[in-house]
């Protein structure tokens, strides 16, 4: 993205202001107390790369189920019908796994203060008889996380779907924060010789999630540094985000923000040229000054609009305004002066035009069919009618001044 004084100014003017304000309030506190972090040992390494593929795929499985939800909402008719649907199907996962209840916050402090026994203690679980064992209670709270993780993009868009609102970065740290637990827990338990320090991997798992969620790793990284106080971590936090948007970009190009705007032709600001053809615009250039001829005419008809005309194309329409064809001058130039041609039918002169272009097509687009057909002029159709032409030189000139006022604003 091209740094420019008009982006850097206003980020760094709101970044002081909350940063001002957020101390002003609550101090140096951070959002996730755990105490002190475990040294990282080399011997973790393999873990770290194994939870990175993990929050990667996690990531991509938000996405994708979320996308899937938000078409089935769509589908979706009535306010009442989708607030009473949506509402007791929240209510319902809520009611199973109430670790998904909130932005999902309690449940890592919880782990992260190691009294995630807690989390079945106060749920409909602690009736059931053989928790009372500690080894089995342990691997059904696994079970218990691992759902958790699984239904919490569900719960998540019910919310939205039920009228509410809620965004992505809060259950990307859950997600995150609790596989990474889960990882950790899971190689204790199965007693490998091998320790895992769980505050560690609960930490680094909520920046692997959203890494490959908003495809942002140095965000990621250092975000959830920041918001942990957790800086001795950045070997495990570097493997795990570089592993995890890796995993993401493999089999999605655009994050969960930018993939809508992708799809509706907006996303256009890591390409320069598309960002300056884009803010252009179509009706910006469209030219109407061309002498238009009509479809039942007569040669005679055209050399009188030659003469009114200073350019060489001449659009061909019918009653209703409709394009059905063009004139270029070359194409008669041997005919405007042998009068007793000019009872020559119109329609025999005119040919179709190499394309066409539609009022709300985006520029690169438009700019594609020039490189296509070779033309330097192209009609535009609007609700069916003959609107006007571009012209590729008109399109040149008004990008270079376009280009121009923007590097002016560059560093």
């Amino acid at each position: 993205v091209e740094l420019k004084t008009a982006f850097i100014i206003p980020l760094l003017m709101s970044s002081v202001a909350a940063s001002m304000v957020s101390r002003g309030l609550m101090g140096d506190a951070i959002l996730f107390d755990f105490g002190s972090v475990a040294a990282v040992e080399y011997k973790d390494i393999p873990f770290y790369i194994i939870l990175g593929i993990a929050t990667g795929f996690l990531g991509m499985y938000f996405m994708r189920i979320s996308e899937w939800l938000g078409k089935v909402g769509q589908r979706s008719q009535g306010y009442w019908r989708k607030y009473i649907m949506y509402g007791a199907l929240l209510g319902a996962v809520l009611f199973v796994l109430p670790t998904l209840y909130g932005e999902g916050y309690y449940t890592i402090r919880q782990l992260l203060k190691h009294q995630d026994s807690t989390l079945l203690t106060s749920s409909i679980y602690s009736f059931i008889p053989f928790l009372k064992d500690a080894v089995q209670e342990q691997w059904f709270l696994v079970l218990f996380l691992t759902v958790s993780v699984l239904m919490k993009v569900f719960a998540t868009n019910f919310t939205r779907m039920a009228g509410g609102t809620g965004g992505v970065f809060a259950p990307s740290l859950f997600i995150g924060g609790v596989t990474g637990f889960i990882i950790s827990r899971t190689v204790n338990l199965l007693n490998l010789n091998v320790q895992l320090p769980e505050n560690n991997f609960t930490l680094v798992g909520m920046s692997g999630v959203v890494a490959g969620i908003m495809h942002a790793p140095l965000t990621a990284m250092f975000l959830i540094a920041e918001i942990t106080g957790g800086y001795e971590l950045f070997l495990p936090l570097m493997i795990v985000v570089a592993i995890s948007y890796g995993t993401t970009s493999k089999y999605s190009k655009y994050s969960y923000y930018t993939k809508k705007l992708a799809l509706k032709g907006d996303l256009v600001a890591h390409d320069r040229d598309k960002t300056l053809l884009h803010d252009i615009g179509v009706l910006r250039v469209i030219e109407k000054d061309l002498v238009t001829v009509q479809e039942e005419g007569k040669l005679k008809d055209l050399v009188d609009a030659i003469s009114k005309s200073h350019r060489n194309i001449f659009p061909v329409i019918n009653e209703k305004e409709e394009l059905k064809g063009i004139i270029l001058l070359d194409d008669v130039r041997h005919l405007i002066f042998k009068p007793e041609k000019y009872d020559l039918d119109i329609r025999f002169l005119m040919h179709p035009p190499p394309a066409y272009v539609t009022c709300d097509e985006l520029l690169d687009t438009v700019m594609d069919k020039f490189d296509n057909t070779n033309a330097w002029n192209l009609p535009v159709i609007k609700d069916g009618k003959y609107y006007g032409f571009l012209s590729k030189s008109k399109i040149f000139s008004v990008y270079r001044d376009r280009l121009s006022s923007s590097n002016d604003l560059e560093f």
